[in-house]
């Protein structure tokens, strides 16, 4: 690990030192050290670990003094509270109920080679700048469902409930207990920016509208925000509304939660309590089933105003366990088609890429495991699961050897999934096995959908790949990393999948480039996929296309399929090449 050349506090040099057994049992994930939690209460669970799974066990209380790497994932319960000290001295406390992901911090030998970027999905929140938002602040960044905030070397706090947020500059003052200097934060959203640089100031977001402009705290607003232990989530009336209305968001009906979108409120428990922006929510006036973007319209007391709640940006695939994702053929799967048969004392194969799919297909988690259809458009359940810590990856087991190999905790994601669905069919006379890629997921609520600019998404690819035919044919999986740029502004994505590994002996996969993806709405169509394979000595190129859609708030994700063969190349004949793959990617 590099190490820091900026100064260490002795409360924080303490808190390290307690660590120090645990980080050398894991040194070659050293570099992914970023801070230790302290000053604990309640529950505070490590959700989801992208460095060294195997020892850091998913579901986990965190102890006081346990290291905390790049893609940990923190949850805490109801009562729980936690401070994550930084390398750089920055420290960020969470209030119960929350979840945060360490999207990406690294420190250089210098503060100015720092960055600090951490996703907060739900829950109370402070965040006190360090040494890289001192000597880089634009290096700084906190995301939030419904957008980002940026930090130039001050305090800030917030509450993300599902569906609107609260964010404030707290700075120093009598109530804040800190002696930093006054400072600033940049509150964007696909729909405008508002820049905050009085101290005790904040701004809400709601789903659909710009954030507001910057308004006081009450004293209530404040004491929630920075009061110890518990950050409460719940937010006091405010004297008087403001003109543009407000509210927070839940699911359901009058006294009965929706259970299509998986809610866990109804509007009779929501009724009477307070938003974001401090309104009372009373009466529904309207509300949608849709299982992807439930919503419900309320009156808000003492206004003639209504407010839209809805909770899809703050929802996330764990979340919302039993609701039918998008299944697309072309879009979010791809199938490639295997049938065997017996020739002597061989077997044969035939490989072909499926090119139309016109049955009503449907993939979905459940509480027992995942649901989806299979190539014979027959309902399966696949309720076994095993959850392998050194790869992350888990496998989905159902009757029949059907297997569906699920890669989104090897990429780290929330909304999006990917991976590929093993099934197969026997006749008197052969045995069809089908390999499908899937890529799909919560899809980002069209008015969060970026207009303007361009983001570039990490993650990974696998997939499953057939090369000849008949008793010579073989085939098998493989995997790689995909990084992928969406430009908001023209309307196009492309990217790169490389570093791309076969369990097949003696065969070599070169990089597939994914260009010119047309983005609409909230999907992307209209790609070409290229790549290269080498089986002894022999190189042919396949081509094809890729699709795909972007996925929870603010498009965070990305998730999607590819299909490609070489039939257009010269060695089509001799050695023909089917694959499909899907890919996972975050920003």
């Amino acid at each position: 690990m590099r190490q820091a050349s900026y100064s260490v506090t002795a409360a924080l040099a303490s808190v390290l030192a307690l660590s120090g057994p645990v980080a050398a049992a894991e040194p070659e994930s050293e570099g992914a050290l970023i801070g230790n939690a302290g000053g604990l209460t309640g529950s505070v669970l490590l959700a989801s670990a992208a460095v060294a799974p195997d020892r850091r066990a998913v579901g986990r209380q965190i102890g006081s003094g346990d290291p905390i790497y790049q893609g940990d994932q923190i949850v805490t319960g109801p009562g729980g509270r936690v401070q994550l000290m930084l390398l750089d001295q920055t420290i960020i406390t969470l209030g119960e109920n929350a979840r945060m992901t360490v999207d990406e911090i690294s420190f250089g030998p210098t503060a100015a080679d720092g960055k600090i970027s951490v996703g907060v999905e739900q829950g109370a929140f402070r965040f006190i700048s360090g040494q890289v938002a001192q000597a880089r602040p634009e290096n700084v960044n906190i995301r939030v469902p419904m957008g980002n905030i940026g930090i130039r070397g001050t305090i800030v706090g917030g509450i993300v409930s599902p569906g609107a947020i609260l964010v404030a500059l707290l700075g120093p003052g009598s109530q804040t207990n800190s002696a930093s200097a006054h400072g600033a934060i940049a509150v964007s959203t696909p729909l405008g920016t508002v820049d905050i640089t009085r101290t005790g100031y904040g701004t809400t977001l709601l789903l659909g509208q710009p954030p507001s402009p910057p308004t006081v705290l009450t004293p209530a607003q404040i004491q929630l925000l920075t009061a110890p232990p518990a950050l409460s989530t719940a937010l006091p009336p405010t004297p008087a509304p403001p003109s543009s209305g407000g509210g927070s968001v839940v699911w359901g009906t009058p006294e009965t939660p929706l259970t299509t979108g998986g809610g866990e409120f109804s509007a009779g428990e929501l009724s009477g309590q307070a938003g974001a922006v401090g309104l009372l929510f009373a009466n529904v006036v309207s509300s949608s089933e849709n299982s992807l973007a439930p919503f419900m319209t309320m009156n808000l007391v003492g206004t003639s105003a209504v407010a839209q709640v809805n909770q899809v940006a703050a929802r996330t695939l764990d979340d919302s366990v039993g609701t039918a994702l998008p299944y697309t053929f072309g879009t979010n799967y791809q199938t490639l088609r295997d049938v065997a048969y017996a020739t002597g004392t061989d077997t044969a194969h035939s490989y072909s890429l499926l090119t139309s799919d016109p049955g009503a297909k449907s993939f979905a988690y459940t509480s027992s495991g995942v649901r989806l259809t299979s190539f014979d458009s027959n309902p399966v359940s696949l309720s076994s699961v095993f959850h392998d810590f050194g790869t992350n990856i888990r496998t989905y087991y159902g009757s029949g050897d059907r297997r569906f190999y699920d890669y989104r905790s090897v990429a780290g994601l929330i909304y999006s999934a990917y991976g590929y669905f093993v099934d197969s069919h026997s006749s008197d006379f052969n045995t069809t096995y089908a390999y499908t890629a899937i890529g799909t997921g919560i899809p980002t609520p069209s008015v969060q959908m970026p207009s303007s600019g361009s983001a570039t998404y990490s993650g990974g690819t696998v997939g499953y790949v057939a090369i000849g035919t008949g008793t010579s044919a073989v085939a098998g999986s493989f995997a790689g990393s995909a990084s992928l740029t969406a430009n908001f502004s023209a309307g196009s994505i492309s990217g790169t999948l490389s570093g791309l590994t076969t369990s097949l002996s003696g065969v070599t996969m070169g990089n597939i480039s994914l260009s010119n993806g047309s983005i609409s709405g909230t999907a992307f169509s209209g790609g070409t996929a290229t790549g290269s394979i080498t089986r002894s000595a022999v190189t042919t190129t396949s081509t094809g296309s890729f699709a795909g859609g972007f996925n929870g708030a603010n498009a965070a994700e990305v998730a999607g399929t590819y299909a490609m063969n070489n039939s257009a190349d010269s060695y089509h004949g001799s050695m023909p090449v089917s694959l499909v793959g899907s890919f996972g990617a975050k920003k």
